[in-house]
């Protein structure tokens, strides 16, 4: 269910400042967005890890 940083780190970033108020909730992976991932999770391979280097 994870995300590259730099996918989601610009969205997230626009959407905390543009909130005009104290408490607002800002939701990356919706609901929505969860079902399709699970539904489509047999048919697409999303490796997020094949990029990082080992250290």
């Amino acid at each position: 269910m994870g995300d590259h940083v730099h996918t989601v780190t610009p969205w997230l970033a626009d959407h905390i400042l543009a909130a005009d108020k104290s408490g607002a909730r800002v939701v990356w992976l919706t609901r929505r967005k969860a079902f399709a991932r699970f539904m489509t999770a047999s048919f697409r391979r999303r490796d997020l890890f094949t990029s990082v280097e080992a250290t």
